[in-house]
């Protein structure tokens, strides 16, 4: 099986209630003891169950954490290929680095609730 398949396949989600507002949710976790990752996003259909996160950054290799911006962007795409989120940002920081990614559905917008969020 293909790695990339294989790290998404780890990704648990369950579905939304529909009709509800939006929210903006955060999760975070450790994949070692140098490496800290926060997720923030607005769900769309699905969202990660509690503790689901901590998981799936138990199964990425030792390669993924070269480079803590690539690191960003893997984790970004496992995330966005399995919630498709209305919007999604990913940060991964040790103690001397920081990478922050972002992305969006196109034309979604939400100034308000984007707003409330802290900043990196």
């Amino acid at each position: 099986m293909d790695e990339r398949v294989a790290r998404q396949e780890a990704i648990n989600i369950v579905a939304t209630t529909p009709l509800r507002p939006e929210a903006l949710l955060r999760t975070e976790g450790r994949y070692n003891a140098s490496h800290e990752v926060r997720i923030r996003y607005v769900p769309d259909r699905y969202r990660l169950p509690e503790g689901s996160f901590q998981n799936y950054l138990l199964t990425l290799p030792d390669t993924v954490w070269h480079d803590i911006s690539e690191s960003a962007f893997v984790i970004m795409d496992d995330l966005s290929n399995q919630l498709v989120p209305k919007w999604i940002q990913v940060m991964v920081q040790t103690a001397t680095d920081a990478a922050l990614v972002e992305d969006r559905q196109p034309q979604w917008q939400n100034a308000a609730l984007l707003s409330r969020q802290v900043i990196f």
